[in-house]
């Protein structure tokens, strides 16, 4: 074996080696970095804000629901917006859910705002479950959100 086969023969093996750890690592010369997954995937793109109500047995009140989307989404104002409400032993409410359609989900600047009639018909304290489905948009994109599981506090006196 001559000196020029000798040398051409470790070029090869370090070439080989060099490649093979890039495979083993993951990596290839034309790859770029890639930072590492966040496990944030599934964190909400909104804020729900509620006012607790506080009612009398036969009396009426409203409560508002806010959605009020992350820096740089807004609240899509096209999308068929509808808030179901719970089973509850302390409040009657006018209508089973609130809608976009109904009138009850309105815009406030980039928050969607539901607005819930209710009626006291038994002294107590609960969290009502509501059970939303609506949107949310950037300038390029929307995200359907569909079951979101929300609360408002009601107190019954």
């Amino acid at each position: 074996m001559t000196a020029m086969s000798t040398l051409r023969l470790i070029q090869t093996i370090v070439v080989l080696g060099a490649t093979v750890a890039f495979v083993l690592l993951g990596c290839d010369k034309n790859s770029e970095a890639k930072p590492p997954k966040s496990d944030k995937s599934d964190a909400k793109l909104y804020r729900a804000k509620a006012s607790p109500l506080a009612i009398k047995v036969g009396e009426k009140g409203t409560a508002t629901l806010r959605i009020e989307p992350n820096e740089g989404l807004h609240f899509n104002e096209e999308f068929p917006a509808d808030f179901a409400l719970g089973e509850s032993k302390l409040v009657r409410a006018d209508k089973p859910k609130a809608s976009k359609a109904a009138g009850d989900v309105t815009i406030d600047g980039n928050a969607g705002k539901v607005t819930i009639a209710l009626a006291g018909v038994a002294a107590g304290t609960e969290k009502l479950a509501i059970t939303g489905n609506f949107s949310v948009c950037s300038d390029t994109q929307c995200h359907i959100l569909r079951g979101e599981k929300l609360t408002l506090d009601i107190t019954v006196h």
